[in-house]
């Protein structure tokens, strides 16, 4: 399973449309207009991984936390608000287990879905340990140009 975040390159186009990027406590605030560019940026960056995948003979599927209601998202709150930001609350496996145990390997984006439906973008990272811990997963591997903090 690969989580991908797309952090430099949202980013890059929120301030190519003329939006500026805020941070909060080093996560990015999201309102509904960047939510918009942030799922349309992570849909890009995951079809380019899975066409990789692919053409190097793997067997790749392009989802997000959103299809088949993958990921259950919980709204963070505490002191900051940051818009359309979330964790995972949930994690739905079945289609995940239809993937896996069929070869494919499922590049996930980090968005999801809380139970009224409404989108969420989550930080690749946490996702990625979340998702993992919800999972049942044996290990966790981090792949990032981000430096630590």
């Amino acid at each position: 399973v690969i989580v991908h975040g797309g952090g430099l390159e949202i980013t890059e186009k929120l301030g190519g449309l003329g939006k500026k990027t805020r941070f909060v406590k080093g996560q990015r605030y999201t309102d509904g207009e960047s939510l918009e560019i942030v799922e349309m940026v992570l849909a890009g960056i995951n079809r380019r991984i899975v066409g990789r995948i692919n053409l190097l003979g793997g067997r790749a599927v392009g989802i997000s936390g959103k299809d088949a209601f993958l990921v259950e998202a919980k709204k963070l709150e505490g002191k900051h608000d940051l818009g359309y930001v979330a964790e995972v609350e949930r994690v739905n496996p079945e289609i995940l287990h239809i993937l896996l145990d069929n070869g494919f390997i499922p590049v996930i984006s980090p968005m999801a879905m809380d139970k009224k439906g409404v989108t969420y973008n989550i930080n690749a990272d946490i996702f990625a340990a979340q998702f993992s811990a919800n999972i049942g997963a044996e290990r966790l591997v981090f792949l990032t140009d981000v430096p630590a903090r």
